[in-house]
């Protein structure tokens, strides 16, 4: 092996380097601008030792010559020539040549390297030796394969190399490969079919390994999965209804393949016990998967009365089974006779021969042909008959004509029995007399032959006319003996069976008809018969006369019978010289028969031609001797004549002649009867059909049997005739009948006709299943069990079937149906109702009576009756129900929306009981617009509950309208489960649980709203959030609600709810100069149903309207346009804008406004509550200019205060106007109108304004009173002239305001003014954090209501810190009414981190009456951080920051929780500094007006002198104790009486406070403080205990206690009496300074002052937790209504006093 060579192998170059990476041809074409193909190979078949050249091809692809240089080689194998440099101009070759030069028989593998301006590339030489490589598929997948069937699939395996290789496969599984060996030279192939045939559903991977010796072991993996295919079928029951004998009936039904594999069926009969009459066609077949195929069922029968219920089953490969019912019922032709007799009457004989003819209609009512006969029928015998045979045409009629010319005189009758082809035969009646003059027999009338034919069915037909005399006789005087007895009371009624029934009526049924046609002329039981019928006298001659045959007459009645032959006269089918005479003689022709006696004929066969076939019928007509003439005929001994005809027939063919050649058409080669019952006889017709040009004799070789019996045996069918032959069958015993007759034709007997005969015999069961026992559920009392017992008929007879119930079960027991017929092989299910009268077991046997349905009657025939029993047992018992839950509660629904609940009945009785549900509404509910209340719906109010079980009802409520629903579910015991609404309940209705619910919409509200720099109610009139949330509490409207019913999916074109169908509202922002800062409104909305609500909030650009591409809505208006630009540039904006909020949840929607350029903005918002409200919020703002100059006054108009009536003078109010501008402006009211409405009201000032004009700086509100003096108990309106403008001059601005004012009558209560009073929240319900403040209020708005004038009043206030740092804040003083008309302190200081500050707000009303309503401001400025510190009170009330101990620290952090003790607050800005606002209104009334409307002055101090106050004291300092008294002017007292009036007032106090302390809640607090005591505390509980707290009392104890031990006893007495008196004096004088003292306007000044001051301390110390009030919940204790605002404030718990809404 060469160094190359084993290089190549080991992936290097000769040289130990790497080998060279080759490029592709396209590649080396692009990058190096050179095409040299892909290189050179030498393929296997070179020789070592010889040499082989091939040329390498260089093309110039680039646009630029280039210069080419190579390098040889490495190998020796391959040479080329000396390397010089190639120039190639752009598209030009170059032709290198390459040798190679083999020596061992080996692979070769080198390289020629190039190179050019570009690179260097390789171009790869090679050179193949021989080899084997085959091509194995590595994967052959099956896909879905049926179980049970084969798959087969077909792959390729190849040779593609130099050598022969063997193959061998290894495999195992479901699979199978053939060949599994072989053998493939070089360049082959070989087709290997693959075989998959899986024994169940699987999925099967098998590796099968093909070994190749020369090459290697393939591997091929075979896949497969194994389906059942499974089929279905449309129609599981095919009914073909009636069908004619010989007509065929289709039907369809469709097989569909449901499976993912393809389904192989085969349809194949379930039982062949008979002929088949349906067959279905395909029977076999493949039907792909999801595919189908019809199938069509052809029900063809062919004989008449079979009823055919036939199953198919359709069976499928390893699948399913499909039962296919197929039934149907054969009916032959309907063919009438339009008479059922024909009387010829008296017809003379005379010469020449009169003939009277009749004729008969024979009518076909069917649509096929129907073949006729008239049996035993001659055409020219005593009654002529123009045609015997013939065929009736479809809806067409044949007619017969009957023709009568008598020969001698006599009584004729003959019964024609007319054999109709798959139809029962007919009759037809034919009576005639003829007589001459000699002869006059009675006239013979067809009632004659129908009371003869009734005493034949009675056995009395073989009375001779004497005995028939003398039994009318009898009877007659029967008749008169049982007259006169019953005249004389005493007589004996006559024997059943004698006498003879006038009206019997003679039934040509088939059964009769058929027994006359098969016992002919030999019936053993007649009145006369032959002892033959068919007389067969073989072959004769014309030339000589044949031998006689005999036959013999039997008269079995008792009297003489005269007989005479009416012979045809010549034979119509044969030659013309048999035409002119009888062929057949009987001699004698006439003779009488004595009665029990036989009489004998000879009987001649006579031909006239050759080679003809005879047969004839040989009617004898015999009737009793005495009827020969009428004189000896009574209407009670007239009979009838007999017409027997005998069959004679035979031939003139010469022996070893042939005869003609037959040519038979059988209509029934295979007849097979219908199922007949034992020992009962079935008939059909067959024809026999010549289809030869000559007559063709039949004759019956051998008997049937004695099952199956052929009528006629033997005759002649004419040319092109037919002729019908009776069949009949009669089993014997319950078998299938087969036997096989031959029909000799023309003599032929080696080759006859056979025709084979199927009949099954079966007698009448019924199977009842598990062995004839029935089990009824255990059953409550009263009410009633079912069950269903299927009965079957094994048979294919139709059985009439009865179930008798035995009288002791009829009461408890019933069966549905309980009488009817079951076809053959047919099941019908019955229904067996239990309802037991008491408890108890119950046992009954109830007979169930079967027999056979006799069809050829019509259902009335008789068969014998089987009784088969059935076992039939249960048990009756008592029960109850009940329910779970009790009470079933849908909570809150969607109005519309129905909701459904399970309601379980629970059955914990041994018995199964029928319930049902009703539904009672309890109290009244909700109407919507249309009057419909809600609806309640259960999906199964009746029902079973089985026993020691439960049953989930389902209960569908559907809220109609929003309210309350209340119903009551009442539950009765039905007695069964019929359903019947209407049936009777075992027990009345009975309330089993209720059903509560409340229909509601998701409904949201504005619970609080936040705006920097405006007021609560200033905000909440702006935005007039009360009507807002007045319509998100309304119910929808038409137009919303049609919006629900689309909710969740977009509305069609043109046909989007437009927002101008709703409610819109508006919300005014205050206005703010350009280029302020941003105004942010935070409305807090709460989800206030009990509903999920999804809301959303559009903006007017965004449509619910989907339109298409193409469609153009046309060019946008301004208004448009400009709410473009403000979403856009964001100048208005909402965030979130959808939310869903659970029952009550709250969220915070954030409305921006961006002040960017001078305009008014208004931006509509949608507001859509899913499948409630919407409405638009309107939003609207204004940016001002610099300059420009604005009032901000409400649209609304402005609402005063309510005043009363009567007042001495009126009440002063305040109207506010705000000036947003950075301008001041100048304001004027138009007197003229104020003039105006005072000579409205006959010049009285109702409305006033002291101060019309002024000017108002920029960004404040001017104040302008309003004096309101009304004088009726009425609203007022009056609207303002206002005019404003720049207060330095310019263009002046005209506006109105209206002014709103209600006088009230004192003695009603006050209307408020606000209309949010009670709407709005009392504190801010927003996260300091989501309203950018640090601190927070208690309260809103401190509303006082009506105050004594000149009274005060105080509330309680909290601030709390929200921030971990402290924060300074600061109430407005500078405010105009601070000091004199509302103080608050403290009125600045610091709120510690996470803490509180309480305050103390108080009104003054000073001065005339007045309505007090304005704004206080808050300044706040947080401070540094404070986490060491903490704050403490000050003896002045004030608060400091001292060191906080570490165990103060670790109780401050276990009782603050971890949220609060975070930060909240976002940076604040320090250019604008948040602001706290507060409300205050109060309306201060004179006390008469207050009194006279019931309000309690009590409870409020009113001094009786009435100076106006220092501003400086309101709130803030003591009352002074001077001269001047609390408002500085008084009267003079001395100083005595002050020291008196001092004393008295402390003495006073101290009773005042000692009360206070007896509180036990108080008690319990000081007995054990957890702080320090504050000192005057103890100093309240020492002087608890004393007497009379009186200061010279207390004085003159302490003087005595100085003293020390007394001198004697006498002394001490003297000075116990001293001191006795002393304080006897003292108490009196005390008791007459109190009284004094009571009236001065100082003590009551100082005792209010000291309460309150108290009480404040006290509350506030509580607060910071210095004072501990929640050791345990003190009982509220019974006090005065005076102090029942501070119990409360005791009372309360929580962190500190910041959630206590009573301050």
């Amino acid at each position: 092996v060469t160094s190359l060579a084993r290089c190549s192998a080991a992936g290097a170059s000769p040289t130990g380097s790497l080998k060279p990476l080759m490029s592709t041809r396209s590649e080396r074409a692009q990058r190096y601008g050179v095409d040299c193909g892909e290189g050179l190979e030498w393929p296997a078949g070179w020789v070592p030792g010889r040499e082989y050249a091939k040329p390498l091809v260089l093309t110039n692809k680039s646009d630029s010559a280039m210069r080419l240089r190579y390098r040889l080689p490495d190998s020796k194998y391959f040479s080329m020539a000396f390397p010089e440099e190639i120039f190639l101009l752009p598209g030009l070759t170059h032709t290198l040549v390459v040798t190679f030069r083999p020596v061992h028989l080996e692979s070769y593998d080198d390289a020629v390297q190039f190179s050019n301006e570009r690179g260097t590339f390789y171009i790869p030489i090679r050179a193949h030796v021989p080899s084997a490589a085959a091509v194995v598929p590595e994967t052959l997948d099956f896909g879905f394969c049926p179980v049970d069937e084969t798959a087969v699939r077909t792959f390729p395996i190849s040779n593609r190399g130099q050598l022969p290789i063997t193959f061998e496969w290894s495999y195992d599984g479901p699979f199978r490969l053939s060949p599994a060996s072989g053998a493939m030279p070089p360049g082959s192939s070989v087709t290997i079919t693959a075989r998959f045939t899986p024994s169940d559903a699987t999925v099967c991977v098998v590796r099968c390994v093909c070994t190749i010796p020369e090459d290697r072991a393939h591997v091929m993996t075979l896949e497969g999965i194994g389906k059942y295919p499974f089929l279905a079928s449309d129609y599981e029951a095919i009914n073909f209804g009636r069908v004619l004998v010989g007509a065929t009936a289709r039907a369809e039904f469709r097989l569909s393949n449901q499976s993912p594999v393809s389904a192989r069926y085969f349809i194949s009969q379930r039982e062949r016990d008979a002929a088949r009459t349906v067959s279905l066609a395909p029977v076999s077949g493949v039907i792909p998967p999801g595919g189908a195929e019809t199938v069509t069922a052809i029900f063809r029968p062919d004989v008449r009365g079979t009823q055919t219920r036939e199953i198919y089953d359709v069976v499928t490969t390893g699948g399913n089974r499909i039962a296919i019912e197929c039934a149907g019922e054969a009916i032959g032709p309907i063919v009438e006779l339009s008479a059922r007799s024909v009387d010829f009457g008296d017809v003379p004989i005379e010469e020449p021969r009169r003939t009277v003819t009749r004729v008969v209609q024979l009518q076909n009512r069917s649509n096929s042909h129907v073949p006729f006969q008239l049996h035993a029928v001659e055409e020219n015998g005593a009654f002529a008959v123009g045609c015997t045979a013939g065929v009736v045409p479809p809806r067409l009629s044949h007619t017969l004509r009957l023709t009568y010319s008598p020969s001698e005189p006599g009584n004729y009758y003959r019964r024609v029995v007319i054999l109709v082809h798959n139809q029962a035969p007919l009759c037809l009646d034919v009576v005639g007399t003829g007589f001459n003059d000699k002869k006059r027999p009675m006239t013979l009338a067809l009632p004659v032959v129908a009371r003869a034919r009734a005493r034949a069915r009675r056995g009395l037909h073989l009375l001779s006319p004497e005995e028939l005399d003398a039994s009318a006789s009898a009877k007659r005087a029967r008749s008169a003996a049982l007259l006169e007895g019953a005249s004389s009371g005493s007589g004996e009624g006559e024997s059943e069976g004698e006498g003879e029934s006038e009206g019997d009526q003679d039934e040509d049924d088939e059964v009769e008809l058929m027994n006359e046609v098969f016992h002919g002329c030999c019936d053993p039981t007649a009145a006369l018969a032959f002892d033959e019928e068919y007389l067969d006298f073989g072959a004769a001659s014309r030339l000589r006369v044949g031998e006689p045959r005999l036959l013999r007459l039997t008269n079995r009645t008792r009297g003489k019978i005269a007989v005479r032959w009416a012979l045809p006269h010549g034979y119509a089918s044969g030659g013309s010289l048999d035409r002119l005479g009888a062929v057949f003689a009987v001699n004698p022709a006439t003779c009488d028969v004595a009665p029990e006696s036989t009489a004998t004929f000879k009987v001649h066969f006579l031909p006239r031609s050759d080679s003809q076939h005879y047969f004839q019928r040989l009617e004898c007509v015999a009737s009793f001797k005495s009827m020969r003439s009428f004189r000896l005929v009574s209407e009670d001994n007239f009979v009838p004549p007999w017409s027997l005809a005998v069959g004679a027939y035979g031939h003139t063919f010469a022996p070893g002649t042939s005869r003609f050649i037959a040519q038979p058409l059988l209509s029934h080669p295979v007849l097979s009867f219908p199922v007949c019952h034992v020992g009962e006889t079935g008939y059909q017709t067959v024809s026999l059909t010549n289809e030869g040009e000559t007559p063709m004799m039949f004759s019956l070789r051998t008997g049937a049997s004695c099952n199956f019996a052929i009528v006629p045996p033997a005759g002649v069918v004419p040319a092109l005739g037919t002729q019908l032959l009776a069949v009949r069958f009669s089993p014997t015993e319950v078998a299938q009948y087969d036997r096989t007759v031959s029909l000799v034709l023309n003599g032929e007997e080696a080759n006859p006709l056979k025709m084979r005969l199927l009949g099954a015999g079966s007698e009448a069961s019924l199977r009842l299943p598990h062995g004839g026992r029935l089990f009824l559920p255990t059953t409550c009392v009263g009410a009633s069990s079912t069950a269903c017992l299927t009965i079957s008929n094994p048979t294919r007879l139709p059985l009439a079937y009865e179930w008798d119930l035995p009288e002791s079960a009829a009461d408890v027991l019933s069966v549905s149906p309980a009488a009817g017929v079951l076809s053959g092989k047919a099941s019908l299910q019955t229904t067996w109702v239990f309802s037991p009268s008491s408890p108890g077991p119950m046992l009954a046997k109830v007979p169930c009576l079967v027999s056979a349905v006799d069809s050829r009657t019509g259902g009335t025939g008789s068969y014998e009756v089987l009784n088969q029993v059935l076992t039939v047992s249960g048990a009756g018992a008592s029960g109850q129900l009940s329910v779970s839950p009790a009470v079933l509660d849908f909570g809150a629904i969607q109005v519309g929306l129905p909701r459904r609940l399970p309601l379980t009945l629970v059955n914990s009785s041994t018995v199964d009981l029928w319930y049902e549900l009703s539904f009672c509404r309890t109290e009244a509910c909700a109407m919507d617009e249309a009057g419909e209340a809600d609806v309640l719906r259960c999906l199964a109010p009746r029902g079973l509950v089985p026993a020691r079980n439960s049953v989930a009802v389902t209960v569908q409520l559907e809220a109609l309208a929003r309210g309350s629903i209340h119903y009551d579910v009442l539950c009765a015991i039905a007695p069964g489960g019929n359903g019947d609404a209407e049936s009777v309940l075992l027990l009345p209705p009975t309330r089993l649980s209720g059903i509560q619910a409340r229909g509601e919409y998701p409904a949201l509200q504005v619970v609080d709203a936040r705006l920097s720099g405006v007021s609560q109610e200033a905000l909440w009139r702006s935005l007039q959030l009360k009507q807002i949330n007045d319509e998100l509490n309304d119910v929808p409207s038409a137009e919303e609600k049609a919006c629900m019913s689309v909710e969740g999916k977009p509305p069609p074109i043109l046909h989007a709810p437009a927002t101008s169908t709703f409610r819109r509202f508006d919300l005014v922002l205050p206005p703010r100069i350009q280029t302020s800062a941003e105004q942010r409104l935070r409305l807090l909305i709460r989800n206030t149903s009990r509903l999920p609500a999804r809301w959303t909030l559009k903006y007017p650009t965004e449509s619910d309207v989907q339109a298409e591409p193409w469609v153009d809505f046309g060019p946008p208006s301004d208004e448009q346009v400009k709410q473009a630009s403000i979403i856009d540039r964001k100048i208005i904006s909402a965030r979130p804008r959808s939310g869903a909020l659970q029952q009550g949840d709250e969220q915070v929607i954030e409305l921006t406004m961006r002040h960017f350029a001078t305009d008014a903005y208004e931006l509509p918002l949608t507001l859509v509550v899913e499948c409630g409200k919407r409405l638009v919020l309107n939003v609207k703002g204004r940016t001002l200019g610099p300059t420009e100059t604005h009032l901000a006054l409400p649209s609304g108009g402005i609402r005063l205060g309510a005043a009363p009536i009567g007042l001495p003078t009126p009440l002063r109010q305040t109207l506010e106007l705000p000036n947003p501008s950075a301008v001041p402006v100048e304001y004027e009211i138009n007197s003229a109108a104020l003039d105006a409405f005072t000579s409205k009201h006959l010049g009285f000032e109702v409305l006033s304004c002291p101060e019309p004009a002024g000017v108002i700086s920029p960004g404040s509100c001017a104040r302008v009173p309003l004096l309101f003096h009304p004088l009726e108990a009425r609203e007022y309106f009056i609207s303002l002239p206002l005019r404003f403008g720049h207060a330095r001059g310019g263009p002046c601005k005209d506006t109105t305001v209206l002014i709103r004012a209600n006088g009230y009558d004192p003695s009603d209560a006050p209307v408020d003014s606000t209309s949010e009073a009670g709407v709005m929240p009392p504190c801010s319900l927003l996260q300091p954090s989501q309203v950018g403040l640090p601190v927070s209020l208690s309260l809103d708005t401190c509303v006082f209501g009506r105050l004594p004038q000149h009274s005060d009043g105080s509330q309680f206030l909290i601030l709390s810190n929200a921030l971990d740092t402290a924060c300074k804040f600061a109430w407005d003083t500078a405010h105009p009414l601070y000091g004199s008309r509302v103080a608050i302190h403290p009125s600045g200081g610091s709120v510690p981190p996470l803490g509180h500050v309480c305050c103390k707000v108080c009104v003054r009303g000073a001065g005339p009456p007045e309505a007090l309503d304005l704004v206080l401001g808050c300044t706040l400025e947080p401070l540094a951080s404070t986490a060491a510190n903490d704050f403490t009170r000050t003896a002045d009330g004030t608060r400091k920051l001292v060191a906080e101990r570490p165990e103060q620290r670790r109780e401050r952090s276990a009782l603050t929780p971890l949220a609060a003790r975070q930060s909240l607050a976002p940076p604040l800005s320090s250019a604008a500094p948040p602001r706290l606002l507060l409300g205050v209104r109060a309306t201060f009334l004179p006390s008469a007006t207050l009194r006279s409307a019931a309000f309690p002055l009590a409870e409020h101090f009113v001094p009786r002198s009435l100076p106006p106050p220092e501003p400086t004291q309101l709130g803030r300092s003591k009352p002074r104790r001077s001269q001047a008294g609390i408002y500085g002017a008084g009267v003079a007292r001395d100083a005595a009486t002050r020291r008196a009036q001092r004393d008295t007032a402390e003495a006073v106090l101290v009773e005042l406070l000692q009360d206070v302390m007896r509180s036990e809640e108080v008690r319990r607090v000081l007995q054990a403080p957890p702080v320090r005591i504050v000192p005057w505390f103890a100093q309240l509980a020492f002087a608890r205990h004393g007497t009379a707290p009186a200061p010279v009392t207390v004085r003159c104890a302490d003087a005595t206690c100085e003293v020390g031990v007394l001198d004697d006893a006498a002394a001490a007495e003297e000075r116990k009496q001293e001191r006795a008196f002393a304080a006897a004096e003292a108490a009196r004088r005390t008791t007459r300074r109190l009284r004094d003292v009571q009236s001065s306007a100082e003590l009551q000044e100082l005792a209010a002052y000291v309460l309150e001051g108290t009480l404040f301390s006290l509350v506030s110390d509580a607060s910071h937790g210095e004072l501990s009030l929640l050791d345990q919940t003190p009982t509220a204790p019974t006090a005065e209504p005076g102090r029942t605002r501070v119990t409360k404030a005791f009372v309360r718990r929580g962190r500190g006093l910041g959630d206590t809404q009573e301050w």
